[in-house]
Parts: C-alpha cells; structure tokens; sequence
C-alpha cells in the first residue's frame, strides 16, 4: 500500500504565468492569440511549482507537506504543416526540494549534482530522466492528437530507482497521459485560436481523471488586459481566474444508478439462501456504497505575456487554493476505519511558472551553475587545506 502522501501527486494541477508591466494601452487594436509553429525552430520550458500540502483526518496526526519540483524541457518544432505539427520534447533540467516529516528536508539539481546537499535518493530518481524524449503532434485548431515518450520515462526510473519512497509518490504523473495533459493539453488551453482586443474574454476547461477522486473540472475564465512592450518586443497581457470542481464519476450518473436498481431487483426474485459469509460480505458493501463522495472545491488567478512577433505564450503564473476530501477507505483501503465514514482532508496551496528561454539563454543558466560548483569545490579545497595546516 502506498502512503497516502503518495496521493495528493494524483491531484496535483500544473499551472503557469508572470506579471508583465505594460507600456501603455493601445485602445480598439487587436491582436491574433494563436501559437505559431516554426520547422526547425528549438526554445527551452522552464515550469516550476511550489506546493503546501496540509493534510488532515488521517489516523496519525495532521502533517504538513512541502514540494518544490521544476523540470526543463528543450522543445524542438520537427515538422509543421497547415495541418499538423510534430513536436519533440527532451528533458535538459529535474530539481525538486522536499520537507516532510520523517524526512526532513532533501533536495537535487540535475544543474548541479554535486552540491553538499542534494540527495541521493532523489538524484536515482531525476538524473535518468535527462535526454529522455517525448513526442507531441498538435493539429490546426490546437488540439494534441498524439503524446508519447513519457511511458518510457516511467518504466526507466522505475528499473533504476527500485523501492525509492520518492518515485513512488511521482510516478503516477509519469504517464503518456498525463504528459499530454501536462506539456500539450494545459499549455494549449489558453490560446483562443483567433483575433482579441482589449477587454475581451473567452473560455476554456479542462478535465483531470484522478484515481480515487474522480474527474476534477478546471474552468477558466481568460481576459485581453492589455497591448505593452517588454525588451522592445511587442506584448499582449491576458489575465485570467479559474474554478476547481469535481464532475461525478460514471457509476454516479442516473441511467447508472437506475441499471443498479434493476440488478438489486432482479436479485431479490431470486431464493434467499444467505450463510453468514454472505451476510458479511453484504454488510461491507452497504457500508462502501455508504461512503461519502469525494469533495473538491478551489479558485486560482494567474496572468500570462504572449509574444506577438514570436507567436507564443513566453511567460505565464497561477496561483490559488484547492480543497479535496476523499474518503479515507480510498486513500488507506487497509485501516480500519470503524462504522462511521471518514473523510481525508487535503488543503493545497499551489503556484506555479513557466518561462520560455532562448538556446543561448539556456546555456548561460548552465554555465553559471558550473561556475558556482567550481567556486564551491574551491573553496573546500582550501578549508581542507588549512585544516591540514592546523594539524601540522
């Protein structure tokens, strides 16, 4: 059985956005929010999440969770034609920093692994996953049609990082589809695909199928703020909300429930011939199909620069609060929980950023990552230099 700090990765949403300063309105102008695909053409994904996790009505007592991951991708344009475009997405940066209790804090950088703190328990975990390759194909109106690669993450970290108590709580989100959801679907969602002026809004959901929870809805809400300039490059500013829900599960719909009904029916014409065992078993089930649903509730706001020569969101941040109660014989099947129904608690705070960055910025980022590993090593060679003297 897996912790149930395991779970809430299976409810974690990626977001993303930066606050840009305008260089003043441009009134009635418009502009086309719609991505650009360019053959050939290669930028590196920068996402980040930060995530507070308080955790209650557990049989152990309330815990506070804290995550820190941020992975990089280099994004190459394969081939784009008017009806499709072939993406392939490689990863170049895993970090991720952790507080939990029982394990303190434990961090690592793919960008500097040999920092004094970084973990290597997680390292087992990240390193495998650098010059892994992903394939996207995303068709004229936006849409991905096809996502791979990201299975194949999965089954490698999985032989390398065997029994790994921090993959266990990951892995879930490394899956072909939640990848597409992650790195296509989500990004996608905010282009309107069509020309925008000040002021003017649009729509957009999206459906995450959660083990145990449900299909937890985000609808958003996006806004045309505002036409600026940033770095001499033309901007447009779009500010958006979100609202987090949960849809009810299949098995919950009434044509569902009447099915139901009609077996419960069917089975009662038949002879009763209950032994104690089949009592028992009756009685557990009562009990389940008494359980609680599970809730979830929450809002976010963000905001978000479109590079209009470039034709693509470049930065972007969410931030906001979600709320989720799951029954507590989903989330530990095995503990006992008595004849009253209880109710997992899981109130998230999240923020989140993505940055899009150029080759050479990229490289500058690496380069200065080295440069601090080698004034670090430095500087310990000398300590331990003066330490020998001391001795002498």
């Amino acid at each position: 059985m897996s912790h149930p700090r395991a779970r809430l990765s299976s409810v974690a949403l990626i977001f993303t956005a930066l606050f840009v300063l305008p260089a003043g309105p441009a009134l009635g102008e418009s502009v086309m929010i719609k991505r650009k695909y360019v053959s050939g053409r290669t930028s590196y994904i920068e996402n980040q999440v930060e995530l507070v996790q308080d955790i209650s009505g557990l049989p152990m007592p309330a815990l506070k969770l804290q995550s820190d991951q941020l992975y990089g991708l280099w994004e190459r344009v394969e081939s784009s034609t008017k009806d499709k475009t072939k993406i392939v997405l490689t990863y170049d940066r895993a970090a991720r920093k952790v507080n939990a209790p029982m394990m303190g804090d434990v961090e690592f950088d793919t960008d500097d692994p040999e920092y004094e703190e970084a973990a290597p328990q997680l390292g087992t975990v990240l390193k495998p996953m650098i010059g892994m390759a992903m394939t996207m194909e995303v068709d004229k109106d936006g849409k991905v049609i096809s996502f791979s690669g990201m299975d194949a993450v999965n089954e490698r970290v999985s032989k390398l990082a065997i029994a790994s108590m921090h993959w266990e709580q990951m892995k879930e989100e490394f899956t072909d589809e939640r990848g597409k959801e992650t790195w296509g679907t989500q990004p996608l969602l905010i282009y309107p695909n069509k020309k925008v002026k000040k002021g003017d809004t649009w729509k957009a959901s999206s459906f995450r199928v959660r083990p145990r929870i449900g299909t937890i809805v985000t609808d958003y809400q996006y806004k045309f703020d505002r036409i600026g300039k940033e770095n001499g490059r033309k901007i447009a500013v779009i500010s958006y909300t979100a609202k987090v829900s949960l849809r009810p599960d299949a098995e919950k719909t009434p044509d569902a429930e009447a099915e139901g009904a009609k077996k419960k029916a069917a089975s009662s014409d038949k002879p009763d011939k209950k032994d104690t065992k089949q009592e028992g078993s009756e009685k557990k089930e009562e009990a389940k199909d008494a359980e609680p649903d599970a809730e979830v509730s929450g809002s976010m706001s963000g905001m978000a620069t479109y590079d209009v020569k470039l034709g693509r969101i470049v930065k972007r941040n969410i931030e906001g609060k979600v709320d989720i109660k799951v029954p507590l014989s989903k989330v530990m099947p095995n503990v006992p929980t008595g004849d009253e129904p209880k109710l997992a608690t899981f109130k998230i705070t999240i923020k989140s950023a993505t940055s899009i960055l150029s080759e050479e910025d990229r490289n500058k980022q690496k380069a200065e990552a080295r440069k601090k590993a080698e004034l670090r090593r430095k500087a310990e060679e000398e300590e331990e230099e003066e330490e020998e003297e001391d001795d002498d």
